[in-house]
């Protein structure tokens, strides 16, 4: 006789079912049973993006600025492995490629700023996740600081990118999402979903 089980099984269920002097072999079926039913559980069913796969490819021309998508300046690159994590799901890492450079351009009046450039985000391990992302529009000035009574902008620009992470098994479900912010110097911030632990790679 076949034993099922379903996501709501406790092992103390089995506990009535293991007395009356059952023997090696049916208790052996029916762990094996419990654990399989366990594992299925926690099988994601939703797509699982693969490595490999760019979920977010950003570049300055995409800003709705004009004149900072005219602005030129040399490059900077650097590299930065995110790795989210959760207590309840497998975690995921993404490669997030920078390029950051000096601009200067034509406002109100004329402005030098340091900004992102180039933001690259690609899936480099995924065990369970549909995995998106976008960034938005950009680059922005960061709030200005109040200086001697006035109000200064700080040097470097920011560009916010969201990649959004579902995954859902018959035990859990998550819809959420992780934001990189992106600074003028190159480096990566982050806020929302999870714990992100951020390792720089390249700096040049």
């Amino acid at each position: 006789m076949a034993t099922r089980f379903d996501c709501r099984s406790d092992f103390l269920v089995l506990i009535p079912r293991l007395r009356g002097g059952m023997s090696a072999r049916a208790l052996l079926i029916i762990i094996v049973s419990f654990a399989v039913g366990a594992v299925a559980c926690n099988d994601p069913s939703n797509p699982i993006t693969p490595t490999g796969t760019v979920v977010v490819d950003w570049d300055i021309s995409k800003s709705s600025r004009p004149a900072v998508v005219a602005a030129k300046g040399a490059h900077t690159r650097s590299d930065w492995v995110a790795t989210v994590t959760t207590k309840e799901a497998p975690p995921f890492k993404l490669d997030v490629h920078v390029e950051v450079a000096p601009i200067d351009y034509l406002g109100t009046e004329p402005v030098h700023q340091d900004t992102p450039v180039v933001v690259k985000i690609s899936v480099s391990d995924n065990t369970g996740w549909d995995l998106s992302g976008k960034c938005l529009d950009g680059p922005n000035h960061q709030m200005p600081n109040v200086v001697d009574g006035g109000l200064v902008t700080p040097l470097g620009m920011m560009e916010s990118c969201v990649v959004k992470s579902v995954r859902k098994t018959r035990t859990t479900s998550f819809d959420t999402s992780v934001t990189l912010e992106v600074m003028g110097d190159g480096t990566v911030t982050t806020a929302g979903f999870g714990d992100v632990k951020l390792e720089m790679l390249i700096h040049r």
